[in-house]
Formats: C-alpha cells, sequence, structure tokens
C-alpha cells in the first residue's frame, strides 16, 4: 500500500525555491498556511505554525540595499534571524505582536533567514526590492 502525504505538505515540497529563494531547512507544523516565494519577497500567512525553518536568498547588486520585514501577530510568537552565509547575524528579534525591520544589505550575496514559530498564528512580508 502507498502511503500518501497529506495535501498541505505538498505545496511545501514542490516549491522550495526559484533560484533566488531556496529553503534550506524546514522542521515547522503548518495549520491553514498560504506562503507565496519569489525573487525579491517571501510571505506567510498562517492559522498555527511551530517550529522552525532556513531560507537562503540571493541579493545581487541592482536589487536591493535592504530586507525589510512587516509582522503581523495575532497569537503566538514568531522571530527572524538575518544572517551572512558565513553565519555572521545581522538582525535578531522576535515578535509577539506587530512590528516591521529593516536590515541594511552593504554587499551583494546570499544571505539566511531563520524563522522561528511559536504557537504563531499571523501573516509576514519580508522583501528585498529598491
Amino acid at each position: 500500500m502507498k502511503k500518501l502525504l497529506p495535501l498541505f505538505v505538498l505545496p511545501f515540497l514542490v516549491a522550495c525555491g526559484n533560484g533566488s529563494t531556496i529553503i534550506l531547512n524546514m522542521n515547522a507544523t503548518f495549520i491553514m498556511a498560504s506562503r507565496t516565494e519569489t525573487s525579491t519577497k517571501i510571505s506567510l500567512s498562517v492559522q498555527k505554525a511551530n517550529g522552525d525553518m532556513t531560507y537562503r536568498i540571493s541579493i545581487g547588486d541592482k536589487t536591493a540595499d535592504k530586507l525589510s520585514g512587516d509582522v503581523k501577530v495575532k497569537a503566538g510568537q514568531v522571530s527572524f534571524v538575518v544572517l551572512t552565509m558565513g553565519d555572521d547575524v545581522l538582525y535578531e528579534n522576535a515578535f509577539a505582536e506587530a512590528g516591521n525591520f529593516e536590515v541594511p544589505v552593504t554587499e551583494a550575496g546570499n544571505y539566511k533567514i531563520k524563522i522561528s514559530f511559536s504557537d504563531y498564528n499571523g501573516s509576514y512580508l519580508l522583501t528585498w526590492a529598491k
């Protein structure tokens, strides 16, 4: 008998990256989630999330001079850590209520974004376009 994956897992397996945005690690559970990734943004709206995930994003010379985040929180907490590929921390913060952040990007290259969820209900939008 074949084992079938639940339908809510399939979009995460199929859309693991689009060239500029790649999921490096995902150890999270989501209930009623909607996620979008493009070469200049990542967004998520979720009823409940727990765990963590790490993205690798590529920022070119003319792509962006900052990484911006717009976070909405209805319940729980979500935290963001932005790092260089050498694991130097550029930004770190946890949100238990709505907020925004900006991280200056001084060089083109690859960056990591680690996102951790604790009974999180809400949405966020991360962008890196001029």
